[in-house]
């Protein structure tokens, strides 16, 4: 199942909202376009069986469990120039205070994938991955 993005954020695809910010951007809004558009196509093959509800930001790219704007954030992906940036909030019964997150970059597209589905499966959002 591709990654779906919140429908109240519209029809559009994900993929489809971040290749149009390269229409007519400047050099900051179009790296982030090849940069979010290249790891959401190496997203979807490995989540095909998994549900994932993104809420897109020009620069970023907020998952969630649910098609609810409202409804916890589990992760967050920010690229920006020649970096992925990706942050999860910690489960309660292991963070150290209330609504804890950790962070990590890199600039590896294989690096982030890797990242990110353990993100996903650390923060408790998703039972499984793949």
């Amino acid at each position: 199942m591709p990654l779906i993005r919140n429908t109240k954020q519209g029809k559009k695809p994900l993929i489809k909202f971040y290749k149009e910010l390269h229409v007519n951007s400047n050099d900051y809004y179009n790296k982030i376009s090849e940069l979010m558009t290249t790891l959401i196509e190496r997203l979807e093959p490995i989540l095909q069986n998994t549900i994932v509800y993104g809420l897109t930001s020009h620069d970023r790219l907020l998952l969630q469990t649910e098609d609810n704007y409202t409804s916890k954030v589990w992760l967050i992906i920010y690229a920006r120039f020649d970096f992925y940036y990706i942050e999860y909030a910690m489960p309660e019964n292991i963070a150290p205070w209330k609504d804890a997150w950790v962070t990590g970059s890199t600039k590896s597209i294989d690096e982030a994938t890797k990242m990110i589905r353990m993100a996903m499966l650390r923060s408790g959002g998703w039972e499984t991955v793949n």
